[in-house]
């Protein structure tokens, strides 16, 4: 990769490039980067495909995005597809389209108003919003807040304070929309849980909402469950 930083690279047809180091780089058509991309703003309104490493400070995708290497980028939004074949890294995330990653995606904040799919785990500080995801192996996150929108699922989840409820926004418009998680473990300090089910559930105070089902309950200091709920078993530690 070149030293020296260059003003710009702008792609509106079609072209392939060997990438470099960029101040600035827009996508407006369809662009291959065959080597490593280091840019300060990175804009993809087209599509992208980077066989290399991508390294942004900035990065917006309107459009797509499919990297086979991994990406990096210290502030992203998503509003179209991102694909990614190896590991994911942003310090500040916002989906509002869909991110899938065949690795492990690290992050500080998350806000999530789309769709997530990770094959490995998710690490950040802060995993909010209105979501459908699927994670293969562990989502930590020291706060989590999520309204569900559609079917969701984590092999396990483990935070400070968990609250995972059902999203209201589409229940009249969307009647049948399953709004659910699947997680073989969830453990926390605090837990709220709604539309779940779960193999066990460990934490210090537990509120189990509407419409869980939970073989296995642990907690030391509280616990209460909703009438509609089914669990298994609860268990004071």
């Amino acid at each position: 990769m070149n030293t020296e930083r260059k003003p710009r690279l702008s792609i509106s047809g079609a072209a392939t490039v060997d990438g470099g180091k960029y101040q600035e780089v827009k996508i407006a058509g369809q662009g291959t980067i065959n080597e490593d991309l280091d840019t300060i703003q990175l804009t993809v309104n087209g599509h992208l495909e980077g066989l290399r490493d991508i390294v942004a400070e900035s990065m917006t995708v309107n459009g797509r995005l499919v990297t086979q290497r991994d990406l990096s980028a210290k502030k992203a939004r998503v509003n179209g597809l991102v694909k990614v074949w190896g590991d994911l890294h942003t310090p500040q995330l916002r989906i509002h389209g869909e991110v899938v990653g065949k690795k492990n995606l690290t992050s500080e904040s998350i806000h999530i108003y789309g769709s997530l799919k990770l094959d490995g785990d998710c690490n950040t500080d802060s995993f909010t919003g209105k979501a459908q995801f699927q994670i293969d192996g562990l989502l930590n996150a020291d706060q989590i807040d999520i309204g569900l929108y559609g079917s969701s699922s984590a092999k396990e989840i483990g935070g400070e304070k968990i609250i995972i409820k059902k999203g209201r926004k589409w229940d009249k418009l969307l009647p049948w929309l399953q709004s659910e998680l699947k997680v073989e473990c969830i453990e926390g300090d605090y837990i709220e849980l709604e539309n779940t089910q779960a193999k066990i559930v460990r934490g210090k105070q537990i509120i189990i909402g509407k419409d869980c089902t939970i073989d296995r309950i642990e907690y030391q200091d509280s616990y209460t469950a909703h009438t509609d709920s089914k669990v298994g078993e609860a268990v004071k530690i």
